[in-house]
């Protein structure tokens, strides 16, 4: 049944409330104009915008409530637990230095990819504390050439023809 009214496409999207020719969508709950009938996104563009509205009007209603909940939850005094007495670490400076690593060399801190970009060619000093971990991984077709890792000066490990490298350490 086809008759003028106004299409709710075009309302949402255009902003359009002229009289026009109108079809009724079941599925879509809406009387539709010819022209936005055949067009699935300006239909589906419609459906989102209407949907959006909706969750503007609920988040309207429970708003003020969740800002009253948050205000008092906030303001409620508790007494602190009393915390453990812990012991305090020690920090300890490790100078790293790398000499002739390969492309693509991972190194990891504390399980934190954080290095893989950051390390430069030369002497590399990081801070690490007691049961800090450091973990050195690589793998290729070609093999290192004499690819070595000291630890305040003193060689703590040495790859050479190799295609992998596997190094941890969990400092003291």
């Amino acid at each position: 049944m086809e008759f003028k009214g106004v299409c709710r496409v075009c309302e949402l999207l255009d902003n359009d409330k002229s009289k026009k020719p109108v079809t009724y969508c079941e599925p879509c709950d809406a009387w539709i104009c010819e022209n936005c009938e055949p067009d699935l996104i300006r239909r589906g563009k419609a459906l989102l915008k209407t949907k959006l509205q909706t969750v503007k009007k609920v988040m309207k209603q429970i708003l003020p409530i969740v800002i009253i909940l948050l205000f008092l939850f906030s303001c409620k005094k508790e007494q602190d637990e009393p915390k453990p007495a812990t012991t305090p670490t020690t920090e300890y400076t490790y100078n790293i230095e790398l000499d002739n690593y390969p492309q693509g060399l991972q190194i990891w801190i504390n399980s934190t990819d954080s290095l893989t970009y950051q390390y430069q060619l030369g002497t590399n000093t990081y801070n690490f504390k007691t049961a800090d971990q450091l973990t050195i991984s690589w793998q290729s077709q070609f093999t290192t050439t004499n690819f070595q890792l000291r630890i305040n000066g003193i060689t703590d490990y040495v790859c050479n023809n190799t295609h992998n490298i596997a190094y941890q350490k969990t400092f003291e």
